[in-house]
């Protein structure tokens, strides 16, 4: 059996808690902003060599500071070389990361190191190497806040790489027309065909008896009574969809927003 991670969720500051981040309201405003405009700085691992799929330190921390509080759980499903980690750290905020690779898993720790030297121990940041897959087993529910990643599509890293986000004077470097793969794992995400990927990101477990849709098993783990009207619950935001020559519809996904969300679209409305 699985141990349950010892991790801290609850938010440590002092913020009320109809407030969905601890930022200002001029500084969230800043975040809403259709492109964001992101930097690497001297922290970020950029070498493909080290990890095929690097990004900056500063794309979760943009994400953890427009969603969560200090001291909040943040989750990483497949947390690479530890960027989203770092981020955590930097920000207050507890984090978990999973990994099959443990060549990946000894990068991140070895990342950590050196920042717990600089930004202490007031909170925990914890690298796991498991399936995502089984990543339930290690949380309580509604513990985690937010899970922000850079997932893997598929085996989409299985060509040449031509570097095409590169301009042409820059794309003939050491990495043009090879082949970059996060590992050989066949329980990995990255090496699958795209049937077997869809087919694995289709599953997700219910508790319910019988057969479900992914709708309602949603509904499920949020506590929410099925309704199968053509309108959205009262008060919620929902989506759903119909089947053709069917009368039923199936909830694909239902959300209640928080109060400064509502009044924030009433705003701009």
């Amino acid at each position: 059996m699985t141990k349950k991670i010892d991790i801290n969720f609850r938010k440590t500051c002092s913020c009320p808690d109809s407030h969905i981040n601890c930022l200002t309201p001029k500084d969230w405003v800043r975040g809403q902003v259709a492109v964001w405009e992101l930097y690497y700085e001297k922290r970020d691992i950029r070498d493909k060599d080290i990890h095929p799929a690097v990004f900056p330190i500063a794309l979760p921390k943009r994400c953890m500071e427009l969603f969560t509080h200090k001291g909040e759980l943040v989750l990483d499903p497949f947390v690479g070389i530890g960027t989203t980690l770092v981020a955590a750290r930097d920000l207050e905020r507890n984090a978990v990361g999973f990994d099959l690779n443990k060549k990946y898993i000894d990068l991140a720790n070895k990342r950590f190191n050196q920042a717990q030297l600089d930004f202490g121990e007031n909170t925990k940041q914890i690298t796991i190497c498991d399936d995502a897959i089984n990543i339930p087993k290690y949380f309580d529910e509604r513990t985690v806040s937010l899970c922000v990643t850079s997932p893997p599509y598929a085996n989409m890293l299985n060509h040449k790489r031509l570097n095409k986000s590169l301009r042409s004077d820059l794309r003939m470097n050491k990495h043009y027309e090879k082949i970059q793969q996060y590992s050989n794992n066949p329980r990995d995400l990255g090496t699958m065909m795209l049937k077997e990927y869809i087919k694995e990101m289709g599953y997700v477990k219910t508790h319910r008896t019988g057969n479900t849709g992914i709708g309602k098993t949603l509904e499920d783990l949020l506590g929410i009574t099925e309704n199968n009207v053509p309108g959205p619950n009262a008060a919620m935001v929902e989506l759903k969809s119909v089947r053709k020559n069917v009368s039923s519809m199936l909830t694909l996904f239902t959300k209640s927003p928080r109060r400064t969300l509502r009044l924030l679209r009433n705003l701009v409305l």
